[in-house]
């Protein structure tokens, strides 16, 4: 499997072993799950020299999140386990659903679920949560954008729309000898939060926004 993973069988069932044919699971899985992008589970997240890969896997009708990195379960028991694919990968996150309860798995291995807030919400490639009555909001790092200190959703809303504002503002005022735009890579680290411009984002990381990580 391109180096990513291994399935291994045995009296019809599947097993893991991962790029350092480790094993992360014996052949006791009914199913292992796959998406289109590039034949290969996603998602996965580079942190420093550390990639993380997620596998999801069907046992006994039940599905089975595993970090074949650290060969561990993140989740199990699961009645539903899906990749959510976005236009810009470094925002793919893997949504679940656990004794009728939604929580959600971020690129980077974040596990956002309700021990943790009292309720979540997928917003763009942020997560509206609540504590204690009071909203907020978190990226894919579990680090807050707002913390939960707003009475409402609509006010967490209307923080985003004048963060972007904001960041709108900005942008015009900047000086440039061609035309920047900041749509191709929405959504991404290097853009939404760093400001790099599609054209930076092209000719600095190679159009591939997720390089930004690699910067010393």
């Amino acid at each position: 499997m391109m180096g990513i993973f291994y399935i291994t069988s045995g009296n019809g069932k599947y097993g893991i072993l991962n790029s350092m044919f480790e094993c992360v699971s014996a052949p006791l899985l009914d199913d292992i799950i796959f998406v289109d992008r590039y034949k290969t589970p996603s998602p996965y997240f580079v942190i420093g020299v550390e990639l993380f890969r997620f596998v999801i896997a069907k046992q006994n009708d039940r599905f089975i999140l595993f970090n074949t990195t650290k060969c561990e379960r993140v989740l199990d028991g699961c009645s539903r386990l899906e990749y959510k694919l976005t236009r810009i990968s470094n925002t793919d996150y893997i949504e679940y659903e656990k004794d009728g309860q939604i929580g959600y798995v971020t690129r980077n291995g974040l596990v956002i679920d309700k021990n943790k807030y009292d309720s979540i919400i997928k917003f763009d490639s942020y997560y509206l949560v609540s504590k204690n009555g009071k909203y907020g909001a978190i990226d894919n790092f579990g680090r807050d954008i707002f913390p939960c200190k707003f009475e409402n959703k609509e006010s967490v809303y209307e923080e985003f729309e004048a963060q972007e504002n904001s960041k709108r503002h900005r942008r015009s005022s900047r000086s440039y000898n061609e035309s920047q735009h900041y749509s191709e890579y929405a959504g991404s680290y290097a853009q939404d939060e760093m400001g790099y411009s599609d054209e930076d984002i092209d000719t600095i990381f190679e159009g591939d926004p997720e390089a930004y990580w690699n910067i010393d």
